[in-house]
């Protein structure tokens, strides 16, 4: 008589699941390592030296490095839309 173990096929799911994630982050090293390559390459095109994250577009972190949060985000939308 064949008898199954139940753990066994409960551990099937959570192992498929491992394997994705695996794959997944080997995915996204693999784009980290591209995206670094070409920021690499960026900087060395155009001499500069920033480090990543820095540098952004938004108005209010270049003038004080200052992120609004919260209220401060809606009173901040309500101000420019009067």
């Amino acid at each position: 008589m064949l008898t199954k173990d139940p753990t066994a096929d409960n551990l099937a799911v959570f192992r498929q699941q491992a394997l994705i994630i695996a794959r997944r982050k080997e995915q996204a090293a693999e784009h980290l390592t591209q995206l670094r390559a070409e920021n690499d390459a960026l900087e060395k095109q155009f001499g500069r030296n920033l480090p990543m994250g820095k540098g952004g577009s938004s108005s209010t972190t270049k003038n004080s490095g200052h992120v609004p949060q919260g209220e401060e985000v809606l009173l901040k939308f309500f101000e420019k839309n009067d």
